[in-house]
């Protein structure tokens, strides 16, 4: 509680003193990334401090240990107003499959849909782990300019329900003849 009350105080404070905040709970997020408790209230936090996080968080993209950049990905992921989207982007380039996965799944909980092209190519890679979380975080973003890809997966054996489940958080107009399709591929 003594934490949520502190973070519901942070609009009162000046931006050096966020600035400060954000640079320290960064500092965690870098030293203390595999203690979940830590990491949990850096987001937590940090998610609060929007642009400041962001500021401080952009360096973390290029850290050597894998389990940063993972956690930075986290961090971004629940940033508001979509302001974690640029530095996801950036991070679906990441050599570690799991920083790419979460990036994924992080523009997926972002829901801006300039994020659809990027998300859309993964989607329909060869790499079934991203393709999956492409397609879930596409099915968030509501974006009807997916359809006509989200309808080739349904004829994919492996991907029919996940692209099923995306086609139909769509607006009802646009998903009801893609799924009516669902029933043609079965």
């Amino acid at each position: 509680r003594t934490r949520q009350r502190a973070v519901a105080e942070l609009p009162q404070w000046d931006a050096l003193s966020l600035g400060a905040l954000a640079e320290k709970l960064v500092e965690l997020v870098q030293e203390h990334n595999r203690e979940l408790g830590t990491l949990n209230a850096a987001v937590q936090v940090l998610a609060k401090l929007g642009r400041q996080a962001v500021l401080k968080l952009a360096p973390l993209l290029s850290h050597p240990l894998v389990e940063v950049r993972l956690a930075a990905a986290v961090v971004l992921s629940h940033l508001p107003e979509g302001l974690g989207v640029p530095l996801l982007l950036d991070l679906l380039e990441d050599e570690d499959v799991n920083v790419r996965y979460h990036a994924i799944e992080g523009l997926g909980m972002q829901g801006r849909r300039r994020a659809a092209p990027a998300l859309l190519k993964w989607a329909v890679g060869e790499d079934f782990f991203l393709s999956f979380a492409a397609v879930e975080a596409l099915g968030k973003l509501g974006e009807v300019g997916v359809v006509p890809e989200l309808c080739r997966l349904l004829g994919d054996e492996m991907m029919r329900d996940s692209a099923a489940e995306a086609l139909a958080r769509l607006p009802h107009p646009v998903a009801v003849p893609a799924l009516l399709a669902v029933g043609a591929h079965s």
